[in-house]
């Protein structure tokens, strides 16, 4: 018999690392013979979808207005569309959750609730433990939330430095977890041992949590143990990613390439930077995706993750290792768990431009066969621990508990 899973997150784009898990977990459950219903709020890939019609529109985060609040915080039209989805196509046997409060909110857990679908969620960040999601305060990582009142998070100003944000996000914290965000899901399953450590903190039961990590399709002859000789980072352009001390970095390494594939946040600043003529070792290419960005990281020679915050199971260090790339990463959260130092990358101290040229320093300090041993040794982890089928075969033990 046919498994029918409704496979929720927040929007129907691809904005972040969350995102594209969900798209291939998607792709992987159908290979897998399961009847999958896509359900998240309006996006640009919602014309790929066939059930679109279906879809809420995206909270709007630039109003402030009680009703969005009011939106934001329990949203009644995510929750008809979906009790419309449910009524048309049936019930399905079980929900699998991504990130879905901010535009879904947790009304659709009352709903699933209601008509007993049992619910897995994997976690992708610290929502649970932390207000603001990130456990950073004043760009310092800061755990007050998990161990006393999360109300520091709007004594602190946490997001954005605003009263106001801080309080939203605090309220929707709040408000959700008397709603049951923890107590109406039946399995949570968290992408890092280290993310289920600060989850048990933060109150969800052990009976509750699994630590699955995250995959990438390994089947594409896609590997290559050669390279252009330049260093590259690809992903979200945000200070918290660690932009700061990548160009520092760079500065600092004249002689070393550096390309920087993304956009964000960061992005005017990074701009500003290469402008003062200190950094033209640094080539910024933009966004890119598909096949422009995947030829840049074959091509490369590794991988830059210099990361400040608590990366939990980072799909960037994944699809390095899927194109036999060694990882340059901070030592931070999720990020020790994936790559051992010096066997199939290096690991460098956060906020720690010195450190990070070392462990350029100790890559350019191999020898060629030395260089493939590690791209080998990249790819064949992503093989045993990151895996298609060694996720899957972990996730099926899940689904068979609410099931």
């Amino acid at each position: 018999m046919t498994n029918k899973v409704l496979s929720i997150n927040q929007t129907f784009q691809v904005l972040g690392g969350s995102d594209r898990y969900y798209f291939n977990l998607n792709e992987l459950l159908s290979k897998r013979g399961y009847d999958v219903i896509e359900f998240a709020a309006k996006g640009e890939l919602e014309g790929e979808s066939a059930f679109s019609k279906y879809f809420p529109e995206q909270v709007n985060f630039s109003s402030s207005n009680p009703m969005n609040l009011a939106k934001y915080l329990y949203n009644k039209d995510a929750k008809r569309k979906l009790s419309s989805l449910i009524t048309d196509l049936g019930k399905p046997d079980f929900a699998h959750l991504q990130i879905y409060y901010g535009h879904l909110t947790v009304a659709i857990i009352d709903l699933l609730k209601q008509q007993g679908i049992p619910i897995v969620q994997t976690l992708h960040e610290y929502k649970f433990s932390c207000p603001v999601y990130t456990h950073l305060y004043d760009n310092e990582i800061c755990e007050k939330c998990i161990d006393g009142n999360a109300f520091n998070a709007v004594i602190k100003r946490c997001k954005n430095d605003s009263l106001v944000a801080s309080a939203v996000r605090y309220a929707e914290y709040a408000f959700s977890r008397q709603m049951g965000d923890i107590d109406k899901v039946d399995q949570f399953i968290c992408v890092s041992k280290f993310q289920a450590g600060l989850m048990k903190r933060a109150g969800i039961p052990d009976h509750k949590l699994n630590v699955i990590y995250n995959f990438v399709d390994v089947n594409r002859d896609i590997v290559s143990f050669t390279h252009n000789n330049y260093l590259l980072y690809f992903g979200r352009l945000e200070s918290l990613k660690g932009m700061d001390t990548l160009l520092e970095s760079a500065r600092r390494m004249p002689d070393v390439k550096f390309v920087v594939v993304g956009d964000g946040p960061y992005k005017t600043k990074m701009l500003e930077s290469l402008k003062s003529g200190t950094l033209s070792n640094v080539e910024y290419l933009g966004f890119k995706s598909g096949d422009e960005l995947w030829t840049l990281v074959k091509e490369c020679k590794a991988v830059l993750v210099p990361s400040e915050w608590y990366e939990n199971c980072s799909m960037t260090v994944l699809e390095a290792k899927a194109y036999g790339k060694p990882v340059i990463a901070a030592r931070i959260g999720g990020i020790t768990e994936q790559i051992v130092d010096g066997v199939n990358g290096y690991l460098h101290e956060p906020k720690d431009p010195d450190s990070l040229n070392n462990a350029i320093e100790r890559l350019n300090s191999l020898s060629d066969e030395e260089y493939q041993t590690m791209s080998k040794e990249s790819r064949n982890d992503l093989e045993n621990r990151y895996s298609a089928d060694v996720h899957y075969a972990k996730l099926k033990t899940i689904y068979e508990k609410v099931l």
